[in-house]
């Protein structure tokens, strides 16, 4: 399979394991489309067959980092530093935050069958992690946190 990048007109081509992938990384948004099929030309622009709706989504900021199979990354919620009545908490005080907000999803993992099964999380969406685990990334000079889709505990919906 292959990875099909276009930049102000231009397509380049990295081939990959999984599948084919479409990034379009204007100036304006960024955007990931698994598909079947990318037929691209000069002469007819680009065509998409989309695999599955489901599989559509976006990667605001990360153009630099595109988790694989079945990761997640996620940037974790700040401690709280004060209380309500307004005493300063050190940090060892303040534990470890759980929840985060899920920054980029990989495209899935492969059944037995070569199929791909969907991340159950979308990007915006705030989760609970757990206490342990994960492997930290920093970007940008953030922290981030990569995690196995099955290792999220639950999803917080409004």
């Amino acid at each position: 399979m292959a990875l099909y990048v276009r930049t102000a007109g231009q397509l380049l081509k990295q081939t990959l394991r999984m599948r084919v992938v479409l990034l379009d990384v204007s100036l304006t948004w960024s955007e990931f489309l698994p598909v079947s099929l990318i037929d691209a030309s000069a002469d007819t622009g680009v065509q998409v067959h989309v695999v599955s709706q489901t599989h559509h989504f976006l990667i605001m900021a990360f153009r630099k980092f595109l988790p694989l199979f079945d990761r997640v990354l996620v940037e974790r919620f700040t401690a709280e530093t004060v209380t309500k009545g307004g005493i300063m908490l050190p940090e060892k005080s303040q534990g470890k935050v759980l929840q985060a907000t899920v920054v980029a999803i990989g495209p899935g993992s492969l059944n037995q069958k070569g199929d791909v099964h969907p991340v159950s999380v979308k990007v915006g969406e705030k989760v609970l992690l757990p206490e342990y685990g994960g492997t930290k990334v920093v970007l940008d000079d953030k922290d981030y946190f990569l995690f196995r889709d099955g290792d999220i505990l639950g999803k917080y919906v409004e």
